[in-house]
């Protein structure tokens, strides 16, 4: 259980960066963690009569979504490692032994494909299996040839049935891995597409089961499926309002595509009861901002083509010109706004930014502008910041352990400048071992005809 002196330590962390008049929601990665982590400092702030927090701190919860992700995946590819261990296994003897990279240069030539190298992947790091399985599958003629040659006298192949399955799996991960880029976004806001990747996720899923029934395929997905539903059963209501502060969703576009989605999981939901509640929380928030900002009600019209597939699910049971989820007749000036908003469709352009939609429209809807401003810039994720610290392990290593603090700051903060003014913060850097000096050596027959010298014959898988 964790120290309760954290919270104190928290708070003294956030009172020294002056955040007390926009305290709303905190994202914490350690989910084991997040109940006392929020809770406590919820109730230490609340019993500061100078602090006010937004709905009383009822918003403070916001999962780390990535970290999630990172945990179905894991559980399920607990399943599938010996099954996929032939393929590492060729990889790992391409890469150590160079008569092994001979032979894969040659196979290469003969397929026809450039030589590339295949980066082993790490248990702590879904992603990188994969990567793996992406290039490998593009070179699997090429691996298949290379293990079952080197493996004939002992009867181990690798057969359709081992790519097969890495087909299947590369697909499913290949959701997982476009959801993880959306949620750790740095220049664009990704709260209010959780709901929409968290759909596409268990689509993939459902559709992956129905297509292939095999035990290891069924093994894979269930423990998914039960890691999932142990976070996302019910989602926490931020991610719900910004989802209806997009303008191609709002209050009916959410009921259709949380139906869908309970659909789609086989799980027993009272989505018109949590989508009213949102409403609530939703006008309550109007009534806390619009104490200070009037609002000026107007409407217009718009279009789901932006969503793709999911078009369809947002357009289901709407009407052409009005919702019928929320009353323009409120007693309220700043429910006035919500009504006025939820009952109209809004014309946006097919390269919408839900940013640039409220600052354009700020002036129609003051209230829920900036409602929207401070709730669209919740990160889905703590990727963003995570990677911050990582910054400092890659400027100090083993061969540069003598810098100073100071020459640490400078050469984080300079690097980080840098990608600032190129907008490059949060892209994932080139892959280094594209250079990889085992993968350049002179594989020629001029070489030797073994791996020669003092090297080190690596035995073939």
């Amino acid at each position: 259980m964790m120290e309760p002196v954290l919270c104190p330590g928290t708070l003294e962390v956030n009172m020294d960066w002056d955040r007390k008049a926009r305290r709303g929601a905190a994202v914490a990665d350690k989910l084991n963690y997040t109940g006392m982590l929020l809770t406590c400092p919820a109730q230490f702030l609340k019993e500061d009569p100078s602090i006010k927090l937004v709905l009383d701190g009822s918003l403070m919860h916001v999962r780390c979504c990535a970290h999630i992700l990172n945990l179905c995946v894991q559980d399920g590819l607990d399943e599938l490692r010996t099954l996929l261990e032939p393929i590492r296994n060729v990889i790992r003897w391409i890469r150590a032994a160079r008569s092994a990279k001979r032979i894969y240069k040659q196979k290469c030539e003969e397929y026809g494909l450039r030589k590339k190298v295949i980066a082993l992947d790490t248990p702590t790091r879904w992603n990188s299996t994969y990567k793996l399985l992406h290039d490998a599958i593009a070179y699997r003629d090429v691996l298949t040839d290379m293990y079952n040659e080197s493996r004939a006298t002992d009867g181990q192949f690798i057969t359709n049935d081992h790519w097969s399955l890495a087909k299947i799996v590369h697909d499913v991960l290949e959701t997982f891995d476009n959801a993880t880029h959306i949620f750790s976004y740095v220049y664009e806001p990704n709260i209010h597409t959780v709901i929409l990747e968290c759909i596409k996720i268990i689509c993939t899923i459902k559709q992956t089961s129905l297509a292939n029934p095999g035990v290891a395929v069924k093994r894979l997905l269930d423990n998914m499926k039960v890691k999932w539903c142990a976070y996302f059963t019910e989602f926490p209501p931020i991610y719900a309002i910004a989802a209806i502060l997009d303008p191609g969703v709002k209050l009916e576009g959410l009921t259709n595509l949380l139906t869908f989605y309970y659909q789609q999981l086989d799980v027993q939901f009272d989505v018109p009861y949590y989508v009213n509640n949102c409403k609530r929380i939703l006008e309550r928030l109007c009534e806390e901002y619009g104490a200070v900002i009037q609002p000026q009600p107007i409407g217009s019209s718009m279009d789901a083509s932006r969503f793709g597939i999911l078009g369809p699910v947002l357009k289901k049971s709407r009407p052409d010109g009005s919702g019928s989820s929320s009353s323009s007749s409120s007693s309220s000036s700043s429910n006035i706004g919500v009504g006025e908003y939820l009952t109209y469709q809004f014309e946006t352009e097919e390269n919408f930014h839900i940013i640039e939609w409220w600052k354009n429209h700020s002036s129609k809807f003051p209230v829920l502008a900036r409602i929207a401003k401070d709730i669209l810039a919740i990160p889905a994720s703590t990727i963003a910041s995570e990677s911050a610290f990582s910054a400092g392990r890659r400027v100090l290593d083993e061969k540069r352990s003598r810098l100073s603090s100071e020459s640490i700051e400078m050469c984080v903060c300079k690097k980080d400048w840098d990608q600032a003014e190129k907008r490059t913060q949060g892209l994932k850097e080139e892959d280094e071992e594209e250079d990889d000096p085992w993968m350049t050596l002179d594989t020629s027959d001029s070489c030797g005809s073994g791996d020669g010298g003092n090297q080190q014959q690596q035995q073939a898988p």
